[in-house]
């Protein structure tokens, strides 16, 4: 899901954020209860992650313990034991790590090891949609279900042009993650507005390039991603919810390929005082 914040100023603070995971989430796992982690390496992540955890908790998402715990990107899996006891203790059937990939894989290893069985969902977002986190994690990671702003390339790559055209010029599937996904689609989105401003009026400049940004109201690079409004900075609605599944990643929601959940429920705003 991804956050935008009005202004740090105010008190509180207005956050808008996509929940379509957590709406998800509370629809088919009714009652779920458990603890959200966050990467703490890094100050801001805290503002980004935590409105987003609460809309969540909002929806009936309950929280054990504090609810909302911060994990550096580097520790060991000794540093997930408190996590995994506050669950074991509150019977959490829900357990969100968002911090990284291989923090991720250590919490659910660690719940592997300490016999955490309550747990109904287990939840990431795009950093562990990757080949490595089935790889590392094994049969410790199986049932993971994460938020994919974009289609879920590694299934449905050869489905889509601009995705295949990207896998060919890496090589192969598995040489691409969420990151570089990211970093095609806004090359992708700099190519349409540039072609878009020539076309209109022969000449491009820095200006000129971002009217053409402000402009662009409907961006889905080439269908990689729900339509976007770019130029209105709104946070876009589109979500494909994707699940580890006999050790591989594949599609959970909506069932149809090439296709998101773009309903308007899915971004809420939150007021809550995080600049402290």
């Amino acid at each position: 899901w991804s956050s935008d914040v009005c202004s740090s100023d105010l008190n509180p603070q207005t956050y808008t954020v996509n929940i379509g995971d957590f709406r998800y989430y509370a629809s088919h796992f009714p009652g779920l209860h458990g603890l959200w982690v966050y990467n703490g390496d890094v100050p801001t992540v805290r503002i980004l992650s935590v409105p987003g955890f609460q809309a969540g908790s909002n929806l009936g998402i309950g929280k054990d313990g504090r609810g909302f715990y911060s994990s550096s990107g580097e520790a060991p899996q000794s540093a997930m034991t408190p996590f995994v006891q506050v669950m074991k203790q509150s019977g959490s059937t829900f357990g969100y790590d968002g911090s990284t990939l291989a923090n991720n894989v250590l919490l659910r290893k660690e719940a592997q090891l300490q016999g955490l069985n309550s747990v109904k969902v287990w939840a990431c977002n795009s950093v562990c949609y990757d080949p490595k986190y089935t790889a590392l994690g094994g049969s410790a990671v199986s049932g993971t279900y994460a938020l994919l702003n974009n289609l879920p390339y590694l299934t449905e790559y050869q489905d889509n042009p601009a995705l295949a055209a990207l896998v060919k010029q890496v090589g192969a599937v598995s040489d691409l993650d969420n990151d570089s996904i990211d970093a095609y689609i806004d090359a992708l989105l700099f190519q349409d507005a540039v072609q878009k401003e020539a076309a209109a009026t022969g000449t491009l400049s820095r200006q000129s390039l971002f009217t053409a940004l402000a402009n662009e109201h409907s961006f889905d690079a080439g269908g990689i991603i729900g339509a976007t409004d770019v130029g209105g900075h709104a946070v876009s609605p589109c979500i494909v919810m994707a699940q580890v599944v006999n050790g591989g990643w594949v599609r959970a929601y909506p069932s149809k390929p090439a296709t998101f959940d773009c309903s308007s429920a899915n971004v809420v705003q939150i007021k809550m005082n995080l600049s402290q």
